[in-house]
């Protein structure tokens, strides 16, 4: 047996075995230097979207958010744009953020992360908490936006804002208008959106509502029965949504003003809501 022959076989199959082995890191782990300007596009900042019920559940009231096992991030350029081209349905985000479709049936936050970069940025390895059917290596969302996911930051870093997007009935559709509600100062009818759900704060303890009436800029800080969830977006949306998740449509809603309080009635069901504090 010829020792050399041999020491040389060797090499060369370990030579095929790194190989393969290294096409299939490239094919894992984009190029360090491509990573590195993949993150530069975040430095001047991050944004991403948080559904009303996790920004009350884990945001609110607090010094730190994001997931701990990563945050997922779009570029705050990228956040414009999207937001800009949805027409205010909810459809469109869930596409190009790769969200499971008709997730987000309410609300939507907008959170822009300052400086996203000081919080260990890098490019999501796909076992982060929030990595789902639709999640693709490389940077970027299935939808084509690019991403990133950072540690924890501080809440002071961030702006947080209420897109003022709110659940549609169906993609391309939106209800917002569809029904009016009189003022109860001037009695002007104005578009129900605008009035109760303008400048809408939900408070999940006391189901508070402050509302802003259009036309005559009346402020009145509403108490939600709590038989009503979501009362913020129930004439908003023409839907009224119930702890089952079901839906009933507008049609038929009758609303009653009061001295001190507006009393909603669908059907079988009423709810009384009272100018600043409980009924």
């Amino acid at each position: 047996m010829d020792v050399r022959s041999g020491w040389a076989s060797s090499g060369r199959a370990r030579g095929a075995v790194e190989a393969v082995v290294a096409s299939r890191r490239l094919e894992f782990e984009p190029p360090r230097a491509g990573v590195t300007l993949h993150l530069e596009d975040f430095r001047n900042g991050g944004s991403f979207l948080l559904p009303a019920r996790h920004y009350w559940s884990f945001v609110a009231g607090r010094d730190v958010l994001g997931d701990p096992s990563g945050q997922f991030i779009t570029t705050r350029a990228g956040m414009d744009w999207l937001l800009a081209s949805c027409g205010n349905g909810l459809h469109h985000l869930e596409r190009s953020l790769g969200i499971p479709a008709s997730t987000w049936n309410e609300p939507i936050y907008r959170v822009d992360v300052h400086h996203p970069l000081r919080y260990r940025a890098r490019l999501p390895s796909g076992a982060e908490r929030g990595a789902n059917a639709h999640f693709r290596r490389g940077g970027y969302t299935s939808g084509g936006l690019p991403e990133i996911v950072t540690d924890p930051f501080p809440v002071a870093d961030t702006t947080i804002t209420d897109t003022g997007i709110r659940p549609c009935s169906s993609p391309g559709e939106n209800p917002m208008t569809a029904a009016t509600i009189p003022c109860p100062s001037c009695h002007e009818s104005t578009p129900a959106h605008e009035y109760l759900a303008h400048k809408a704060a939900y408070v999940p303890a006391l189901r508070r509502l402050t509302c802003v009436c259009r036309a005559c800029g009346e402020v009145a800080e509403l108490q939600v029965d709590a038989g009503a969830i979501w009362l913020g977006y129930m004439v908003a949306a023409g839907a009224v949504q119930f702890s089952a998740m079901r839906e009933v449509p507008l049609e038929g809603l009758s609303v009653k003003h009061h001295p001190r309080s507006v009393e909603l009635r669908l059907g079988e069901r009423t709810w009384t809501v009272a100018e600043r504090g409980p009924h």
